[in-house]
C-alpha cells in the first residue's frame, strides 16, 4: 500500500492525499478562527475546492 511508488519516488504522497489536505486547509482558513470578519467568499472557495475533486 505505497500508492504505486517505486524506487526514488517511494514515500511521496498520492494525489488524493494532497487534495484532501488542500480541502482541510481551505476549510480551516474559512473557519471563524482565521475568518473573523465572516467573509462568505472564503466558505464558497473552500466548498468549491472540495467539490471540484469529488468523483
Amino acid at each position: 500500500m505505497n500508492g504505486g511508488w517505486t524506487g526514488s519516488d517511494y514515500g511521496r504522497v498520492t494525489t488524493g492525499t494532497a487534495l484532501a489536505l488542500k480541502g482541510r486547509v481551505m476549510l480551516l482558513w474559512a473557519s471563524p478562527l482565521f475568518n473573523r470578519a465572516g467573509n462568505t467568499t472564503r466558505w464558497e472557495n473552500a466548498y468549491n475546492t472540495c467539490m471540484v475533486y469529488q468523483p
